[in-house]
């Protein structure tokens, strides 16, 4: 399978949806605030092209808003330290809110995360 090279250019449909998101997530971080928000809208187009906003309503009905924010500062690669930070609360209640997300959603990695955050316009 090709890999694809994540750029504010690049076509989702050359590669599978989880190898994808998996180099999209490793290029992520690499870019400046303005380049992230540029591939995000990019992605999120493409997503959207491809009919990958099934879980829109699930996700906005399972999650609490608080479980919403956490999820998009988890999209945007923040650890459970800065996403604790960020909000003003304790690591552990970060903790938390993340074992919900992912319990909530049946998923498993930040990947998976990034994925629904991405499908469901949480990232911007």
């Amino acid at each position: 399978m090709e890999y694809l090279v994540v750029n504010p250019e690049a076509d989702l449909s050359k590669s599978s949806l989880d190898n994808f998101v998996s180099n999209f997530y490793s290029h992520y971080s690499d870019l400046d605030s303005e380049g992230q928000k540029l591939l995000l809208l990019n992605l999120n187009a493409q997503l959207r092209q491809r009919g990958s906003n099934a879980f829109r309503s699930e996700v906005c009905e399972l999650l609490t808003n608080r479980e919403k924010e956490v999820l998009v500062l988890i999209a945007h690669g923040y650890c459970r330290r800065e996403i604790a930070s960020s909000l003003r609360i304790s690591k552990n209640t970060a903790a938390r809110h993340i074992s919900n997300i992912y319990s909530k959603l049946n998923i498993n990695t930040v990947a998976e995360a990034t994925r629904i955050a991405i499908a469901n316009d949480l990232t911007a």
